[in-house]
């Protein structure tokens, strides 16, 4: 009897920081699929982002409130400052995209997405009017592009998985939207 008592107990502690009632009727269907903790695949036990049923978040340390429809999350602090995230589900996991600004590099005016782009971090992107591309000057592979929806499909050669990425480019700054995959923080 004891140990059916402790089970309850567990069971109900985990169902409590969870965080979010996701058969809530008072939550959008949109705010049922992201409530939650979520962390990097690859760091599963570290929070990154939490959104709870209540409207608020929790993003690296840092509280919001926040929005969410079918294709963004937007985090908004009381300074009115936002942080707006694409993301897309993947069945219980998340697509989380991180936005990365990269700077032309090339000698002459940028042709859409053509050209080499880099930033302060020493990350970069080479697109060829050939259709291949070269990542942080050590991955190469093709790319197919979209300009319907601003995406541009990366096929690596052999390091990672293909991978959708969203683009915007505005001048010479050339602004990318990057997918990390999330899942429920353990």
């Amino acid at each position: 009897m004891k140990i059916l008592r402790l089970f309850a107990v567990i069971a109900i502690l985990v169902v409590a920081l969870a965080g979010c009632g996701k058969n809530d009727s008072n939550l959008s269907e949109a705010q049922k699929k992201v409530c939650g903790s979520w962390a990097y695949v690859h760091d599963k036990e570290t929070e990154v982002l939490k959104l709870k049923d209540d409207g608020t978040a929790k993003y690296e340390k840092n509280k919001y409130t926040y929005e969410v429809n079918d294709t963004y999350i937007t985090l908004m602090n009381t300074k009115g400052e936002t942080v707006k995230f694409r993301y897309e589900m993947d069945g219980e996991d998340m697509l989380l995209y991180f936005e990365t600004e990269y700077e032309y590099s090339g000698e002459t005016e940028p042709n859409g997405i053509i050209g080499v782009w880099s930033n302060e971090k020493k990350w970069s992107f080479e697109f060829t009017t050939d259709g291949t591309f070269m990542e942080d000057g050590y991955f190469p592979g093709y790319y197919f592009q979209d300009e319907a929806t601003k995406s541009v499909k990366l096929v690596y050669n052999d390091h990672f998985e293909d991978t959708t990425i969203y683009y915007t480019v505005d001048g010479n700054k050339l602004t990318l939207q990057y997918p990390w995959k999330m899942v429920t923080t353990e």
